[in-house]
């Protein structure tokens, strides 16, 4: 208690300082759905952004929503990425034994 006999207030969701963690996690996510598009080269980050981004849930409440956004972000990117690799190997895989032994 304060001294005007109320309770101390708490932080409103969002507006706490990030952990290191939390930062990453957005860091991760955005870079990762940003490059994704890029033939899915930035499926790694994005995976890596979501996995921080579920680990910032259960360790850094205090900073919800940022880590939720993090992981949404970083699993779309995934998503988006994933099928781009995979569209990307089935155009090349072909061409590649004709560039190789040409």
């Amino acid at each position: 208690m304060t001294g005007t006999g109320r309770p101390p207030a708490a932080d409103a969701p969002g507006t706490r300082r990030w952990s290191t963690l939390t930062a990453s996690a957005v860091l991760l996510s955005a870079l990762g759905a940003v490059f994704a598009f890029a033939s899915g080269i930035g499926l790694p980050l994005a995976l890596a952004g979501a996995i921080c981004g579920g680990l910032a849930l259960r360790r850094d409440p205090g900073a919800r929503p940022w880590p939720l956004v993090a992981m949404l972000v970083g699993i779309v990117g995934a998503l988006i990425g994933a099928v781009l690799v995979v569209i990307a190997t089935a155009v090349w895989a072909p061409l590649v034994p004709g560039m190789l032994f040409g």
